[in-house]
């Protein structure tokens, strides 16, 4: 893709309906917000430990999205966003994250 957004490589192009590409920035964007508020709470002393992904959003969302429901995903402390995406529920998987803290 060029700066202007234009795709250079029409082979290449994975032809994403508009609903999926909205998900997966819905995702980034939920990844995001919930590492400004378990980094603000690390940092106030309320959790231990906590490992921002800023600026990764999209490898672990884009990365997650090519798996299928049988795969399996091992979570390490910045790959909480591949496990978002990949087929669970959200309330489980951000639920077992902040347990984890």
């Amino acid at each position: 893709m060029d700066r202007q957004g234009n795709i250079i490589n029409p082979s290449e192009d994975p032809q994403l309906s508009k609903e999926t590409v909205l998900n997966f920035y819905q995702k980034m964007t939920l990844l995001n917000t919930m590492d400004r508020i378990l980094y603000e709470s690390q940092r106030q002393g309320r959790i231990s430990f906590y490992m921002t992904n800023y600026g990764e959003e999209g490898t672990h969302i884009g990365s997650a999205a090519a798996l299928d429901p049988s795969d399996l995903v091992f979570r390490s402390i910045q790959r909480s966003g591949s496990v978002d995406v990949s087929r669970f529920s959200s309330g489980y998987v951000h639920g077992s994250v902040l347990c984890q803290c």
